[in-house]
């Protein structure tokens, strides 16, 4: 954000404050990682041995954000470095990563050095949450509420300029909660497209998103396990109104090129926790309802999170993911699939989930060979990691 616009809505934020005073809110659910940590029935250990990774994120459940941290946040500006040269030969398949920090704080925490170095890694796409703006929206609208969005636009038009006009990264805005499947809650999953293209319509060319994605991910909640198929009937509910919403903001001269991303672990097509599910007229894995719902679009994918650090063999990532590109050759889907790696080390399971137990050297091999298994398929759309910091502290070779 620039510094005249940081001004603006220093000022806009501090007028509102003196009228309209922020209120503290308690989170209304734990983030992500707090409940993987507290996780404890026999269901959540079975998904997390066949490779249910929870993502890392530095977001709020609620809107956690005071006065006093944006009124610093905006008179901050990005960390200064040097950016050094590219490789004569840079490396291929490493085509997008996630990085989980809030937006009020991502131009300070995302330096443009990270940014040359996702650039010089082969990276072109940067999955970047916005988990903070959806929340702010969601908040009931008052001075402190538009100052607020004003602040957070600015900070996304920023990122997404640096990436965009210096390193030539598109960026895809990401954001969901297990929560947004409850009838309660449903409208946030609509309501996160309408956002990213309404930004779209006042933003130029270089500070555009080039797509939205969703990471919504039920099987963390108790209902879950009481009734895991009122659970995937509900999150199937939830990403049919997404996807409509879509189609209609792609009517947008501004959106017309929109990609719509919706992010799933890899055992949402044959595991015994997420068995066949009636939707509609027909009952199938949902991932194929998912598959279903997207084929019409070229724009759309699905990332199936396809937790493993090797590709080959019967538990390999190869393997895994062979099911949904099966069905979305036989069902002629123009929509893609991006294959998912991780790197971070939360999981009980990283020895097999999480190339951050074995190296960067690993993943190399690995998305080698996933290039050459999926790579011909009218339906890859690429690998992409999980996430920016985990990548970043993994060396090329992990010794005991």
């Amino acid at each position: 954000m620039g510094g005249d616009g940081n001004q603006e809505a220093l000022a806009t934020l501090q007028e509102a404050i003196k009228e309209d005073p922020p209120a503290l809110q308690a989170p209304t659910a734990a983030p992500r990682a707090a409940a993987q940590a507290s996780a404890s029935s026999t269901g959540e250990q079975k998904r997390r041995l066949i490779g249910d990774v929870m993502r890392h994120r530095t977001t709020v459940t609620s809107v956690l954000v005071t006065a006093a941290v944006l009124l610093a946040v905006l008179g901050a500006t990005p960390a200064a470095s040097a950016a050094t040269p590219c490789p004569t030969e840079i490396p291929q398949q490493r085509d997008a990563v996630f990085a989980w920090h809030r937006l009020s704080q991502v131009n300070t925490t995302v330096t443009d050095q990270r940014l040359r170095d996702l650039q010089c890694g082969g990276f072109k796409t940067v999955y970047a949450d916005i988990s903070e703006y959806v929340e702010v929206a969601a908040q009931r609208p008052s001075r402190t509420q538009q100052a607020l969005l004003l602040q957070l636009k600015g900070e996304l038009k920023g990122f997404v300029s640096r990436a965009t006009t210096k390193f030539g990264l598109g960026v895809h805005a990401v954001a969901g909660e297990p929560t947004w499947t409850d009838q309660a809650h449903r409208y946030l999953g609509p309501m996160t497209v309408d956002l990213v293209a309404a930004y779209n319509n006042d933003a130029p060319d270089n500070e555009k998103l080039q797509g939205v994605q969703l990471d919504i991910e039920p099987y963390v909640e108790r209902s879950w396990s009481r009734n895991v198929t009122a659970s995937l009937q509900a999150y199937l509910t939830t990403i049919r109104d997404i996807v409509e919403r879509y189609r209609k903001v792609r009517e947008q001269p501004n959106n017309k090129d929109l990609q719509l991303g919706v992010a799933i672990p890899f055992w949402y097509e044959g595991a015994p926790d997420a068995p066949p599910v009636l939707f509609g007229s027909e009952k199938k894995y949902a991932a194929f309802h998912l598959i279903d719902m997207l084929r019409a679009y070229p724009q759309a994918y699905l990332l199936v999170m396809d937790y493993r650090n090797h590709a080959t063999g019967d538990d390999g990532s190869i393997a895994l993911v062979s099911q949904e590109f099966e069905y979305a050759r036989t069902s002629g889907a123009a929509c893609g699939i991006v294959i998912g790696q991780e790197f971070g080390l939360a999981d009980p399971y990283a020895f097999k989930t999480s190339f951050g137990t074995v190296g960067r050297a690993a993943f190399q091999q690995a998305a080698s060979e996933l290039v050459t298994a999926y790579g011909g398929r009218p339906q890859f759309r690429g690998l992409s990691v999980n996430d920016l910091d985990s990548y970043e502290a993994t060396p090329d070779y992990v010794t005991e």
